[in-house]
């Protein structure tokens, strides 16, 4: 009889093993920031240095009244930007792909771009646009002979607005996805029974997708409220305070650093978000009982014909186009062209001083791009590595517990970047391992924080990936490895080169995570940016939408790079078993 491996002097069997040494190391990775971000809600003295557990930061956390507006805050600005990002999300999802709106074909993509537009920039362009004296458009309406006040960023509409704009690409990916997977059959029946298209829409579209809008509405809350630039950019000036500002303001806005304030502010604002994703599995859960999902899916001849209202919602999605993209870029782009912003003479000042800066020696941006070049290589091979292996032993083994390694790989999804980034700036200067202010330090925090966007980008293509192909190569002698190499990796090839490239841009484009561990030695490109902004010296502001442009050209290329290497290896013929 042929021993297993059990019996060969191993405690326990092999795949046991590989899923306790996989599992292990995630959680250090995982857990180690949150761990010493708890930890440190509990410490007297400032990370690193002599001290007690007390119970004391917490006594003086939940003793200001000001953590209950901050609190209050949060649930306010988180929910009803999400609010509206579900909102516009979704009314796009139905454009787009329920009506017989002209051109939504190619429009169906365009709403997914300003995901490649990041926060930092488009905070900054809102800022430019509607400052209540110095902004473009309030500028353009005093020009016309209405009111010069129209707008005022600075305001809570005004960073409502601007979360909103955020989230609302997020919303459209989910609910567009499952709005295209939708059987059709039930509006049919609705139409043919009379109902018109607002009433099949109210009555029929709109329950059915009622669980995907609730799915997306929680993940935009938690991506809200764990958010820190549009908290820290619009409301800090407009005097408005979230958890999430106020843990910037005690970090790194004071000296010294208020670490203990930030450290139990952290906590708080973990469990908030905590409940938030409990909610949103839960409601991932109770939508598999709703499910209406089947193989007819989308259908051109199943559109809701609008009629003479089409060219409305044409009108509409371009002008949601011109507001997301068109307008945050013109105004990137003109605010780099200036020396100093002057509104009413900026046309007659444009010149090339900022890039000049940019690329002189003294800027700092070509070991910023360096180190950002190295940083998202390494972590974004790291990450699609990882995730990988992850995918493979939980969608295509049958080791037990293998569904543990996907949930841990996914649980800095609930985690803000900021918060992470936090924790580690803590483990690192409580224990001295030499790595704080490194460039390894922040490829750890990168991987972390990005580790569920590569399990997530890449998890469809293992799923579609039929399991017969892998018992057929094993019935033809090949063992797991063969089969790996021949079967399973060709297959995946699209899917591995998309995560690297989605995570590579991710972590191009990163700055909560990695804000509190750079140096003045090992910066990224990113908190270089960061740095132009809060400076507040003359022409910062100038310099940092300069390297902006940049930035923006540079995911321009790499987004390119996906599509042209993605359709290449549609293209190109896959290995199978021979």
């Amino acid at each position: 009889m042929t021993e297993s491996p059990r019996t060969r002097g191993f405690p326990v069997s092999f795949p046991t093993l590989v899923l306790a040494v996989g599992v292990g190391a995630l959680g250090i990775f995982i857990v180690y920031p949150i761990v010493f971000t708890v930890l440190s809600s509990f410490w007297s003295g400032q990370p690193g240095t002599p001290g007690h557990y007390t119970l004391a930061n917490y006594q003086t956390l939940l003793s200001d009244p000001q953590t209950y507006a901050a609190v209050v805050n949060t649930f306010f600005q988180a929910g009803t930007s999400a609010g509206i990002g579900v909102g516009l999300g979704t009314l796009l999802s139905i454009i787009t792909v329920r009506t017989d709106t002209p051109l939504r074909k190619a429009l169906f993509y365009l709403p997914f771009l300003p995901l490649a537009f990041p926060v930092l920039i488009a905070n900054q362009a809102w800022i430019y646009l509607f400052e209540l004296r110095a902004g473009l458009l309030n500028i353009a309406l005093g020009d016309i002979g209405l009111s010069s006040s129209t707008f005022n960023v600075y305001s809570w509409p005004g960073m409502i607005f601007a979360s909103a704009m955020a989230l609302t690409p997020i919303c459209y990916l989910i609910v567009s996805a499952a709005m295209r997977n939708m059987d059709t059959s039930l509006e049919e029946v609705s139409r043919a029974s009379g109902s018109g298209v607002r009433g099949t829409l109210i009555r029929v579209t709109l329950p059915l997708m009622a669980p995907s809008i609730l799915s997306a509405f929680l993940l935009a809350f938690t991506h809200s409220a764990g958010s820190f630039e549009t908290p820290t950019m619009i409301g800090i000036p407009a005097g408005i305070n979230v958890m999430m500002s106020a843990v910037y303001n005690n970090a790194n806005a004071i000296i010294p650093p208020n670490y203990a304030a930030a450290s139990t502010e952290s906590v708080l604002l973990l469990g908030i978000i905590m409940v938030m994703v409990l909610f949103y599995n839960l409601s991932l859960r109770r939508s598999r009982q709703f499910e209406v999902v089947s193989g007819k899916g989308y259908s051109a001849s199943r559109v809701l014909l609008l009629g003479r209202w089409r060219y409305l919602s044409l009108v509409f999605i371009l002008g949601y186009l011109v507001l997301a993209i068109g307008l945050p870029a013109f105004t990137i782009i003109l605010l780099s062209l200036v020396p100093i912003w002057l509104p009413n003479a900026l046309f007659a000042r444009l010149s090339l001083k900022n890039y000049e800066f940019l690329f002189s020696n003294g800027s700092g941006a070509y070991p910023a791009l360096l180190n950002s070049l190295i940083a998202s290589v390494v972590a974004a091979t790291i990450i699609t590595s990882v995730a990988l292996v992850v995918l493979y032993a939980s969608r295509r083994t049958t080791m037990r517990g293998r569904g543990l390694l996907e949930g841990l790989a996914m649980f800095p999804i609930s985690l803000p970047s900021l918060v992470i980034g936090f924790g580690l700036l803590w483990a690192f200067l409580t224990i001295k391992t030499g790595l704080y202010g490194t460039l390894g330090v922040m490829v750890i925090a990168l991987s972390v924080a990005l580790l569920p966007q590569g399990v997530r980008t890449m998890s469809g293509g293992v799923v579609q990936i039929n399991k017969d192909l892998q018992e057929a190569a094993r019935a033809s002698g090949a063992n797991a490895a063969t089969t790996i190499r021949r079967i399973f990796l060709p297959l995946v090839r699209s899917s591995l080169v998309a995560a690297w490239l989605y995570v590579f841009i991710g972590s191009f484009t990163a700055l909560g995570a990695v804000l509190f561990l750079q140096s003045q030695r090992n910066q990224l490109f990113s908190t270089l940016l960061w740095s132009y902004w809060s400076s507040g010296n003359p022409g910062s502001s100038e310099s940092f939408a300069a390297g902006c442009v940049l930035l923006l050209l540079i995911l321009l290329a790499a987004i390119s790079a996906m599509i042209l290497i993605e359709r290449r290896l549609e293209r190109s013929p896959r290995r199978t078993v021979t």
